[in-house]
């Protein structure tokens, strides 16, 4: 290689790397991955209800991330127990919307021991009672089904202040229903 093609060679090379950089200055901050991801043209993986649904049935596992599609699902679950619960006569209370989202957090960490796909808090006992329910992706689609049936609702004889909330580890779907004592 002769001299003035290593000149042109080493230019080029010098302009590229200036032209990359010179966008950029040196006080300008860097975006974090966040905004990265929030701002990218990447499609983000969302599969639909019938894939998840078949890769349930085939006991594959998927990365949580992958799960995050069944916020929709976590959602629906909790609005229809909602509404059941309503039917029955209960009343919303906050205070059991605590407990009820403290036992879900509890459940995707694994802190619950369950008894079949029931289970129950570690804590605030004293005050209540509940349940947590854990599904399979395909059972708390059939759950959310049979919550969203227009059949008549047997209304419970004593009303109480009931707190819903759901979680999920991206193996099972938690839904929790507290009730308080007083």
């Amino acid at each position: 290689m002769n001299n003035s093609r290593r000149i042109s060679a080493v230019l080029a090379a010098s302009a590229l790397t200036l032209a990359g950089t010179a966008g950029s200055t040196a006080g300008a901050a860097t975006p974090d991955f966040a905004q990265l991801s929030s701002t990218s043209s990447i499609p983000q993986i969302s599969l639909p209800d019938q894939a998840l649904d078949l890769v349930d049935a085939a006991g594959i596992e998927l990365p949580a991330f992958v799960w995050q599609s069944s916020n929709k699902l976590e959602q629906g679950l909790r609005g229809a127990t909602e509404s059941h619960l309503e039917k029955q006569g209960h009343t919303k209370d906050a205070r059991a919307y605590d407990f009820a989202r403290d036992w879900a957090g509890q459940a995707a960490r694994g802190e619950v021991k369950f008894y079949g796909r029931a289970g129950d808090g570690t804590n605030h006992l004293e005050n209540g009672s509940g349940n947590v329910y854990r599904f399979k992706r395909t059972s708390a689609v059939r759950r959310l089904a049979w919550l969203q049936r227009d059949v008549p609702v047997q209304t419970s004889p004593v009303s109480k202040g009931y707190g819903v909330a759901t979680s999920t580890d991206g193996d099972y779907i938690y839904v929790v229903e507290y009730f308080l004592d007083k």
